[in-house]
């Protein structure tokens, strides 16, 4: 035994025995323990050491030093003498011992030793070796198998980009023409069979684009695409396409946007609309009554003009246990098996949308409870281009502050969502799920002097529907007259709604500039004091006017087409015919630059992947024949959707890049936009 300090105990043993003790444990060590002298001469070496130095013995038997060992063991290694050199790197290697750096060296039997000294008192010198053998050879067999999954993942990447190539050629072809087909004059049968085609086909592409994220997550190759991003805009167009799945389930959709976000900032559009679309899909997929709601806030201010917007989906649906929460956001995962068979889907969204909120500075987490429905909150840095100005118009707010309004609606989601709106500008909301309550309600608002001003009324529900309760209201004489609005999911149209006694109309998804811009309508003649004082003169900062995007119609411009593809050219000349373009149709580079060379043409649809001369070497002809035509629009069509695909379309020239399959919509915004940016700059 020891005590404290490291001295031997004299309760339990002599020092004798402590050292007998502690040479047998040095001797039973793995690793190999010597001692030396001021002159690196051996003075003690266990077992293992003398092991590992077998070959070295000789010579420190001799009366050698430890540097003259390791040039005979340089020397029987190299098979080179002393005078090649040797003897200059032996007296480097025990110099870097010297200064405690370890010595990893080759052994004449072929093993490797890490070999280390450290000082003792007395001018000697304590070293160890450790056989590095198995693991410099395990070390080596990690490179090996990184270098084949490096290369195995190249392989997949290039797989991949050569399957969605070959997928989507063809899938264009049956959307485009799909696309066609629902335009002619169908029977109810033919209708349905269009639909589920176009719908198993979008299905298809949904699953593709997936795969295609997942790689390029997995490569690192998944770059964001940083335009300005109008978050206003961006949820309302969100909301309209998911407006059509939650009508279909006859289930309620509303949106909130913090009018204090500022109105332009820098992201990735298309990937936050990835993001909101997958969030609300699921929520819509997993939820059997209630609704769903999208509220976004502005939750920070960060350093260097950035933002943290908060997005949050939340739905009245099945709800999430907290064991099928833990691994929600795993590839191919979902919060149960038998989920992928009653619902459908692939297991990656969530996953892909967790990859690309973390993309974006961000946290995407989960907030569930069993039967009362889930959470997402996904929180995204922006950059802030102009933080000066918000959506929350100062005359807006100044006309609506202090506005007594009453919501009747018997879904809590509409409620909760047209509050936030109201309150956001000012606005003292009392909401009411039931309509038979709502004239105790108006009345009991009269009386106390603070009348509601405008009431917001659901179309349909329960016991008594919007419209009834309208017709009681206007037909009761204790009742003061009182502006109402409609709120409906597309069923009545404006006309309807005025012969039904309301003063406006505000379709679902109700849309919050637009119910705005309706409140401030009725009150613009009812300026409250607070609008009165607004209106002194006053210094008003003006804004930078906002840049206009072209919006011309391309009528009459001719167009080439080039494509190898017969079904691929026949789709887009036949979505075109009905509008007033020409169009001209080449099947290969070399027709596209000669064809260019011999007309003007205002814009050309280029494919990238084309026999004989593909379209990048195609443009970067035509950019170098000279004249007005070296400067027409080219837009890149293409079934290529790796990353870096866009880029190597622009660094070749092209102006724009649309990915097949192509929806005809989007073909044409494409057209109108770089028709009249042509003129604009001609």
């Amino acid at each position: 035994m020891v005590d404290a300090v490291g001295k031997p105990s004299a309760n339990d043993a002599s020092a004798s025995d402590i050292e007998a003790l502690f040479s047998e444990a040095i001797e039973a060590l793995d690793d190999g323990f010597a001692i030396y002298d001021s002159e690196f001469r051996v003075l003690y070496a266990n077992a293992q050491a003398r092991t590992d130095f077998k070959d070295w013995y000789g010579v420190i038997e001799a009366g050698g030093t430890f540097k003259d060992a390791m040039l005979a063991s340089l020397v029987s290694i190299t098979k080179y003498s002393e005078d090649d050199g040797l003897e200059e790197l032996a007296e480097a290697a025990v110099n870097m011992l010297l200064e405690g750096e370890p010595l990893k060296t080759a052994m004449p039997d072929g093993r490797t030793l890490l070999i280390t000294h450290r000082p003792m008192t007395g001018e000697r010198w304590v070293g160890t070796s450790i056989d590095m053998t198995d693991e410099l050879v395990r070390q080596q067999e990690l490179k090996e198998m990184k270098k084949e999954a490096e290369a195995a993942s190249r392989a997949k990447s290039q797989f991949l980009a050569n399957m969605s190539h070959e997928i989507r050629t063809p899938l264009n072809a049956v959307l485009g023409f799909a696309s066609l087909i629902k335009d002619t004059e169908l029977n109810e049968r033919q209708s349905d069979y269009v639909e589920t085609i176009v719908e198993s086909g979008e299905s298809l592409l949904a699953i593709l684009n997936d795969v295609l994220d997942v790689s390029k997550i997995e490569a690192g190759a998944l770059d964001l695409d940083e335009t300005e991003v109008n978050i206003e805009r961006l949820i309302r167009s969100v909301m309209a396409l998911m407006s059509v799945r939650a009508q279909s389930k006859d289930l309620e959709i509303a949106s909130y946007v913090d009018p204090n976000i500022p109105v332009s900032l820098v992201g990735d559009q298309g990937r936050i609309r990835q993001i909101l679309v997958n969030l609300i899909g699921n929520a819509i997929k997993f939820t059997e009554e209630g609704g769903i709601s999208l509220e976004v806030r502005l939750e920070d201010r960060l350093p260097g003009d950035k933002v943290a917007i908060l997005f949050s989906v939340s739905d009245t649906g099945m709800g999430i246990s907290a064991e099928q929460q833990a691994q929600l956001f795993e590839r191919f995962t979902q919060a149960d098996v038998s989920t992928t068979r009653e619902f459908g889907g692939t297991g990656l969204g969530l996953s892909i949308c967790h990859d690309l909120v973390e993309l974006m500075e961000g946290t995407l987490e989960v907030q569930s409870e069993v039967g009362k429905g889930s959470t997402f909150r996904a929180r995204i840095v922006l950059e802030a281009d102009d933080g000066d100005e918000r959506y929350l118009d100062s005359e807006d707010a100044q006309t609506l502050r202090g506005r007594r309004l009453l919501v009747v609606d018997d879904n809590q989601v509409n409620l909760r969502v047209i509050g936030l709106m109201l309150a956001a500008y000012g606005c003292r909301v009392e909401t009411i799920d039931n309509p038979m309550g709502a004239r105790d309600a108006i009345l009991a608002a009269q009386e106390k002097g603070k009348p509601f001003e405008t009431i917001i009324i659901d179309h349909m529900m329960p016991g008594m529907d919007g419209v009834q309760l309208a017709a009681q209201l206007q037909e009761d004489d204790d009742v003061k007259p009182v502006k109402l609005i409609l709120s409906s999911s597309g069923i009545a149209t404006a006309s309807q709604a005025e012969e039904w006694g309301f003063d406006a109309i505000a379709p679902k998804p109700i849309s919050q500039r637009r119910l705005i811009n309706t409140l401030n309508r009725f009150f613009e003649s009812m300026p409250t004091k607070a609008k009165a004082e607004a209106t002194a003169p006053k210094k008003v900062k003006k804004k930078a006017p906002r840049p206009k995007r072209p919006s011309g119609d391309g009528a009459g411009c001719r167009i080439l087409l080039a494509d190898d593809n017969p079904t691929n050219l026949k789709f887009i000349q036949s979505a075109l015919e009905k509008h007033p373009v020409t169009v001209d149709t080449v099947g290969d580079g070399r027709e596209a630059v000669s064809a260019a060379r011999s007309l003007p043409y205002d814009l050309v649809l280029m494919d990238v992947q084309m026999i004989h001369m593909d379209g990048i070497e195609a443009t970067k002809r035509i950019r170098k024949l000279g004249g007005e035509i070296a400067s027409v629009p080219i837009i890149a069509i293409t079934a290529s959707a790796m990353a870096g695909d866009r880029e190597r379309c622009i660094d070749a020239g092209m102006n724009d890049y649309l990915a097949k399959p192509v929806a005809i919509d989007q073909l044409l915004d494409k057209i109108r936009y770089w028709t009249e940016e042509a003129v604009r700059e001609a």
